[in-house]
This record gives structure tokens, sequence and C-alpha cells, in this order.
């Protein structure tokens, strides 16, 4: 996988398998202000807000070229293993201001497809406002984010009542299927294959990524979920993520 380097703020190959780091999740403002594979190394990246008092983290928008179709779908398909690997998500919420937990309970972050696995893989999640000022974690804020998300405690706390760490993949893999799909519920993808892709590290399902085929990317997983698993569940839940348009 490809990390930032903040020594010296040079993308760097890194095996998860050997290295620990952290990873940072965002709810940017605007699109301009996102920092991408392209134009990070520019003079102009270091004035974008993804930048702003940044470490040495993975960022999904810097360290994959998504201009690439195959580094894309290795990545989206290799994800989930690397959020699990990361000790800690660092979540930066531009709309919460001065650790304001109601702005934090509407924040959209909690709205994006792709913020599920961000939520959920880590070991830990910190949270922090649009000052960079912490106001919280996952497990300190664990009663809010289950009334907002409707997450079960059990998929979000990493360890179980003897304090013995539960990888992620062992906590999906006791949930149903229609357990696991409910977890998206009422998020939103920019594009309408993303409701489908963001969903493949959910159910540990690995598939081609053919960005044009609309809808039919998730008819596609409901057809992989049945091959896998002897839980139909899903047929009888119906539960859709939403296009954001």
């Amino acid at each position: 996988m490809r990390v930032i380097n903040v020594h010296t703020r040079e993308l760097e190959q890194l095996d998860p398998r050997y290295e620990q780091f952290p990873i940072v999740s965002h709810k940017w403002g605007k699109t301009e202000d996102k920092v991408t594979f392209q134009d990070y190394s520019t003079p102009e990246a270091k004035d974008k807000k993804d930048s702003d008092n940044i470490y040495f983290v993975w960022i999904d928008t810097v360290c994959i070229d998504k201009s690439s179709s195959t580094e894309l779908s290795e990545a989206i398909n290799s994800m989930f293993q690397w959020y699990s690997d990361a000790q800690v998500c660092y979540a930066y919420l531009d709309n919460v201001h001065d650790r304001d937990l109601q702005e934090f309970a509407e924040s959209k972050w909690f709205t994006r497809g792709w913020t599920l696995q961000e939520l959920i893989a880590p070991w830990e999640v910190c949270f922090y406002d649009s000052s960079w000022n912490e106001f919280g974690s996952r497990l300190s804020l664990l009663e809010e984010i289950m009334e907002i998300t409707r997450i079960s405690r059990d998929t979000l706390v990493p360890q179980d009542s003897y304090h013995r760490y539960i990888p992620i993949a062992d906590r999906l893999r006791r949930k149903s299927v229609a357990h696991r799909m409910s977890c998206a519920a009422g998020c939103f993808t920019t594009r309408v294959e993303d409701e489908a892709y963001c969903l493949l590290v959910i159910f540990q399902i690995n598939m081609p990524l053919l960005y044009g085929e609309g809808r039919k990317a998730f008819i596609r997983l409901q057809e992989e979920i049945v091959k896998t698993t002897a839980d139909h569940s899903i047929l009888a839940l119906g539960l859709r993520l939403k296009l954001n348009i």
C-alpha cells in the first residue's frame, strides 16, 4: 500500500503486516479542497484542507491513484484489511465546531457510504472538530454513535467482556447478512455503483469494479453474497443505499 512519509512528505510503499500506521478520514466542505493523488506533489496541495496539521498517514484520496482502474479496483478490494490493520483512524469533521455534539450527530460523515468501514474496522477512531480539537473517540462517544448509526455495540467495540481483542472480520461473521446490510441503510454515495462497492468489504467479497454498470453493481453484489453464505435474509430485507445526486 502507498502511504505518506511525514518526514519527507513523499509517497512511499508500506507493508501493513509489519508497519503500524494511522489513517485519516474526513468530511470535506468543498470538492476543490480535496487533495488527490495527482495533485499531492504540487505546491497548491499544501493549501488544501486535507493537508492541514496532518502527520504521517494513509489518506484514500491521496494514496490511491483513482485514474487507474486496476489500482482503484485492487485498493477497494483491499481497503478493509488496511483499515483493520490501522491502529487508529483520525476523523476530521469540518462541520463540527467547538466540539458541538449536536453538530457531531448531524455530520454528513455518518451518511457517507465509504465511512462505514472507517468507523468499524480500526482499533480506535478519534474525532476532531473543524479546529482540530479532539472531542472524543469511538469508545467515549459509543452511546451517541449507536444512536446515530443504529450499529450494535458488539460491532463497534473490538473487545469482548474479558477485554480480548476480536477482529472486525470475526465480529461481522457473527452477524446476519440483513444486519450487516442494515448498518449501511441511509448512507449516500456519489456514484450509483458505489452503493454496492462500498459494501464489498463488509461482506468480505471480491468482485471486479465496472463503473458505468449502474445498479447492476448491487445485483452482482447480492448474487455474490448468496453464493458465499446460506443466510438469505438479504432477500427479504430489501435495504438499499441512497444515491446522492
